[in-house]
């Protein structure tokens, strides 16, 4: 009985998040703003990827952790 209830939280998340994807579909990207030629980005892009690494290895981490008990 436990692990029904376990695959049926798991099938009810599941649906619950692609129900909020399907609700906010991912447009298209937007035109370029006014001044910017040809819609090149100003930032530079170094930290957000150093940012999404760490939030990575963080997520690796946390998995691995929970894996070994």
């Amino acid at each position: 009985m436990n692990r029904s209830k376990r695959l049926l939280a798991g099938l009810g998340l599941a649906a619950i998040l692609s129900l909020g994807v399907l609700a906010n579909p991912a447009l298209a990207q937007e035109p370029p703003a006014e001044g910017q030629a040809g819609g090149e980005g100003t930032g530079d892009p170094v930290p957000g990827y150093i940012a999404t690494a760490v939030l990575a290895c963080g997520a690796l981490f946390i998995t691995g952790k929970s894996a070994r008990r």
